[in-house]
């Protein structure tokens, strides 16, 4: 995922006025360990499966390159 795919995947689960940017400069610390613990929850409970979306995701990335890397070469 590309930090602008994160950034707005971020901006529709946060509550509407809520401007998360500044909260995480404000507060590093609790905003880090915010994240720490919804990643371990997640990968608790959904591991699986954000593996096997993170493998086809980057499967798909590693074909488009080699795509690309062949018709540029034509």
């Amino acid at each position: 995922m590309k930090a602008w795919e994160a950034d707005g995947l971020v901006d529709e689960l946060a509550p509407e006025g809520l401007d998360w940017r500044d909260w995480v400069r404000r507060y590093p610390i609790p905003a880090l360990a915010i994240a720490a613990a919804v990643g371990y929850l997640l990968g608790r409970d959904r591991g699986a499966e954000l593996l096997e979306s993170a493998g086809s995701r980057a499967a798909e990335t590693l074909s488009d390159s080699v795509d690309q890397l062949i018709s540029s070469r034509q």
